[in-house]
């Protein structure tokens, strides 16, 4: 049986951590400051999308190996919404310098892939994958 829980700010984080409680039973309360609803793609999230509270929010963020492997695993839904939205998978194996002897690419080499994008394309993703997120 889950307990009340109040998640305060609903950046990729918070949403993360409040889908994460809510699908073990939780009932979760997500309390953010920007009252702007996410944009439904990418584009207008890059165009159109003001959360001031976020000083980042015009960067790259970069979501290492790991994480996207934990992602896909507990949250697809947010995977699923960042390949819709337009966040890019990329592998560092895949741009090696040239001054190393040996840039050839070798099986398992795909488990180093990361995702990238624009903070409000990750945040749109976050966000539209927890109002998709039942309560």
């Amino acid at each position: 049986m889950g307990g009340r829980v109040v998640v305060v700010g609903a950046g990729p984080i918070g949403l993360a951590a409040a889908m994460l409680l809510a699908a073990e039973g939780h009932d979760v309360t997500v309390i953010e400051k920007d009252p702007e609803a996410s944009p439904s793609s990418g584009p207008e999230a890059w165009d159109g999308w003001r959360r001031a509270g976020v000083a980042q929010f015009r960067q790259a963020h970069v979501m290492l190996p790991r994480f996207r492997q934990l992602l896909e695993a507990e949250l697809p839904a947010v995977a699923d919404r960042l390949e819709k939205l337009g966040a890019c998978r990329f592998n560092l194996t895949d741009v090696l310098p040239r001054a190393l002897p040996d840039r050839t690419t070798r099986a398992g080499d795909e488990r180093f892939d990361l995702v990238t994008g624009r903070r409000p394309v990750v945040e749109a993703a976050f966000a539209q994958a927890a109002e998709r997120t039942p309560v």
